[in-house]
């Protein structure tokens, strides 16, 4: 027959040793932490990896206002991947910018009714990207049924403008009319891009110059973006983007 020997403590030191330990592992739960901030905030410092958190909706749907995103300065850059960019605008002062890398020095890109191609190639064919139409109160109706947080934006008695994005879109089983926007006089006098005669939408083919890139955003009619103020330099892109939560 086996026995087994064991030690009998009382109620008051089985929490003695519960709470003893308890206090370790939180104690070790706060230095895990702290030497895991440390060691990001050593990164971020250096510029080797960095986090951001989104606060317009420019790049909608692929990133959110309160997405946060983390980049990196060493992974190779490609096209179609989100920089991150320094820029002093003019409008709002110093700042750090999200869009994604479309076209490098030596490219040609051509905007066709709201698709980018570059060096004659569709280079938004895989992307979910969004566009603001036009539509009846009826249309608008049927939208809410399918996607009752639609952003929309009512302009006359009977027409709104909505904002959807490609899967939206192809899920109607009616056509809408894209919104076309008439570009300030001013931007096109001061845009080596668009040109005396282009638009947002549509702009005939241009070479982007050495030492230039040219960035847009995911939602096409609300972001400020290349189309907006030019090509900027190669060397403002601080670094890409490699995860978003």
């Amino acid at each position: 027959m086996l026995t087994s020997l064991g030690v009998f403590l009382n109620r008051e030191e089985i929490k003695r040793l519960k709470l003893k330990f308890n206090k370790r592992a939180v104690l070790g739960s706060v230095a895990i932490l702290a030497t895991i901030f440390l060691i990001l905030q050593k990164l971020k410092s250096e510029k080797i990896l960095a986090w951001y958190s989104v606060n317009s909706t420019a790049n909608s749907p692929f990133l959110e206002p309160g997405d946060i995103v983390f980049t990196s300065r060493f992974s190779p850059i490609e096209k179609n991947d989100f920089v991150v960019y320094e820029r002093n605008d003019p409008e709002y002062g110093f700042g750090t910018y999200i869009f994604r890398l479309k076209g490098v020095g030596g490219d040609t890109i051509q905007m066709k009714k709201g698709q980018l191609f570059v060096n004659g190639d569709n280079s938004d064919t895989n992307l979910n990207l969004k566009y603001s139409y036009l539509a009846s109160n009826s249309e608008f109706q049927k939208i809410k049924k399918i996607d009752n947080n639609v952003e929309f934006f009512l302009v006359q008695e009977d027409t709104y403008i909505i904002q959807l994005d490609n899967h939206s879109k192809n899920s109607l089983d009616f056509s809408l009319v894209p919104r076309e926007f008439e570009v300030d006089v001013s931007i096109q006098q001061n845009n080596d891009i668009l040109g005396t005669s282009g638009s947002f939408d549509n702009f005939s083919p241009v070479i982007v110059p050495k030492g230039k890139v040219f960035v847009l955003g995911d939602n096409r009619h609300n972001a400020n973006d290349s189309r907006n103020i030019g090509f900027i330099n190669q060397e403002t892109i601080l670094s890409k983007v490699i995860w978003k939560l």
